[in-house]
């Protein structure tokens, strides 16, 4: 982003869960995979983040801050997945 991020309005953030543990690429290749979830979201990227001046030293910072919430809001939507799956809300 630091160099090109004012050419980017967004973000394609996917999550990919396998409920029944992460395959192997002999799984994917031979279809012994039963089940997989996929969520896509669009996410904006913060105005702040997008042009970069150059006296800004905090820069890095932020946009640590914004990538670790994105990985926090990933992880919880990764265990409510998982958990959808099991009660049978989702998938099967």
């Amino acid at each position: 982003l630091e160099t090109i991020g004012e050419k980017f309005e967004c973000l394609l953030d996917v999550t990919i869960v396998y409920p029944h543990g992460v395959p192997t690429f002999g799984d994917l290749l031979s279809g012994r995979v039963k089940d997989v979830i996929v969520r896509v979201h669009r996410r904006e990227i913060p105005m702040d983040l997008k042009i970069v001046k150059a006296d800004d030293t905090q820069y890095r910072h932020r946009l640590q801050h914004w990538i670790n919430e994105i990985w926090a809001a990933k992880d919880r939507e990764i265990d409510e997945l998982q958990a959808q799956f099991k009660q049978g809300r989702i998938g099967r």
